[in-house]
């Protein structure tokens, strides 16, 4: 009696656990895309004038390990790859140098829709560290060195993410995504570091419209 019960019992949960599959199987999402990748500059000011500086338009490659374990809420570990160079530029001199950044972080998606509709607006917020890295050539005399210099540094600050977007479900497990976020971290003044009597500070916004195609297992 005992023994046809433990099998029952055993039948019963082999059951739950082919019933459950199917929804387990749409927790998980992975995915990877790409885009451009957009800076707004800063003025430096000092005794000898103005400066513009930043960082000049460039591209983003991305990846992602998200979790859609609930109706409209989900979340995802994210690392974005971004080239943008360092720019310098006044009185029609310009300057470049070659830069680029890496950040990390997770994003809490919020969507409109449930996960069987096919089109799936949704909005993020999330946040992490992002390394800018100066990666150009050091040169002994740098044009326009009296308003800033662009190092070969590394210097890691903290971001925070707001954006929007939408995923177009073309089957059981694939779907396409599109969106447009924001992300806003401290001026990295180390990478470009103001010459004497000259300031960077504040919050510096890259702009990330990306297009990117997932999985969901």
């Amino acid at each position: 009696m005992l023994n046809h019960a433990c099998k029952r019992s055993t039948y019963v949960l082999a059951m739950a656990a082919l019933i459950s599959l199917p929804a387990m199987a749409q927790k998980w999402e992975f995915g990877a895309g790409g885009g451009a990748s957009f800076y707004t500059n800063k003025d430096i000011v000092n005794r000898t004038g103005t400066a513009e500086t930043g960082f000049s338009p460039g591209y983003t490659a991305t990846v992602w390990l998200g979790q859609d374990s609930y109706k409209h809420l989900g979340g995802e570990i994210r690392y974005h790859f971004e080239k943008n160079d360092l720019k310098l530029a006044a009185g029609g001199t310009k300057v470049n140098f070659s830069a680029h950044a890496h950040t990390v972080g997770y994003n809490v998606l919020i969507h409109t829709q449930p996960k069987t509709a096919k089109v799936r607006p949704y909005v993020l917020v999330g946040g992490g560290v992002k390394i800018f890295r100066g990666t150009g050539a050091p040169r002994a005399s740098q044009p326009l060195s009296q308003f800033a210099a662009l190092t070969n540094t590394d210097q890691t600050k903290p971001y925070v993410q707001f954006g929007a977007g939408i995923k177009v479900n073309m089957g059981e497990h694939l779907y396409i995504r599109a969106e447009l976020s924001d992300q806003l971290s401290p001026f990295p003044n180390e990478v470009i570091y103001p010459a004497a009597g000259g300031s960077l500070s504040g919050w510096v916004h890259n702009i990330l419209p990306v297009f990117g195609i997932g999985l969901a297992f």
